[in-house]
């Protein structure tokens, strides 16, 4: 009897712990299913965690830097645009004398407001030539005396026995150097000085665009009247060679 009885107890029991694991296994069957609809990664991204103002912060100082390396790059080019000799020389290409009561057409001759003094009062407008103006006499630019002992002729650039020119004053008080035929460092507001055959200065002018070439490198000059021509375009007769006068520190 006693076996009998608990055969029906067994089978109960059985029944109950089947029951039981098939539950076990739903539970499980679901709890996987979430595991796999959540996504592998929890945890809040380093980005996330930053507080937003300094994220904005981060945000301003980036273009902060963009906006640097743009206007250092711009700036060369800027440059021919706000040079005042170069904005003097356009302005005043054409004049007929200093003051510029009269203007000639393009490749007059201009006898009375010649190349040098046309240069020499470009660069005085840019402040290169201390104690004048663009609009100083005439006479304060042919004797010119910058406090060193020595009288400079502004006027000119031809080299004459016991004259100090335009070319002379510059380089010796340091405004400018002598960096030959090299255009790769020229720039708005550097001259151009031609020379004869014999290697003598005689012709002046202002690089009011940079090039890399004689043929895109872009002047003005004086006697004859001329506006945005090319370096190459005076060379050739007269003019056979020519250097740049740089503005200092080089390059």
């Amino acid at each position: 009897m006693p076996l009998q009885s608990a055969g029906p107890a067994m089978r109960a029991n059985t029944r109950l712990l089947s029951s039981t694991k098939r539950k076990a296994t739903s539970v499980f069957a679901v709890l996987s299913l979430k595991e796999r609809k959540t996504p592998m990664f929890q945890t809040p991204s380093a980005v996330d965690q930053v507080p937003r103002k300094y994220r904005l912060l981060g945000l301003l100082l980036t273009c902060l830097l963009a906006s640097t390396i743009l206007f250092s790059f711009g700036a060369r080019t800027a440059h021919a645009n706000t040079n005042p000799a170069v904005a003097f020389a356009n302005a005043h290409w054409n004049c007929w004398t200093a003051a510029c009561t009269s203007r000639v057409q393009a490749g007059a001759a201009q006898p009375y407001y010649q190349c040098a003094e046309f240069v020499a009062r470009s660069l005085a407008y840019e402040g290169f030539i201390p104690g004048l103006s663009s609009t100083s006499s005439q006479r304060a630019y042919e004797y010119y005396r910058p406090g060193n002992g020595v009288t400079y002729d502004l006027l000119l650039i031809t080299p004459y026995s016991g004259y100090h020119t335009l070319a002379n004053f510059l380089l010796t008080y340091g405004y400018f150097v002598n960096i030959g035929t090299n255009l790769g460092n020229t720039q708005p507001g550097d001259m151009v000085v031609y020379k004869d055959r014999y290697g003598t200065p005689q012709h002046i002018g202002l690089v009011i665009r940079h090039g890399t070439s004689t043929s895109n490198t872009m002047l003005d000059f004086h006697n004859s009247a001329r506006y945005n021509v090319s370096l190459s375009s005076e060379l050739g007769g007269e003019f056979t060679s020519w250097y740049v006068l740089h503005i200092h520190p080089y390059p």
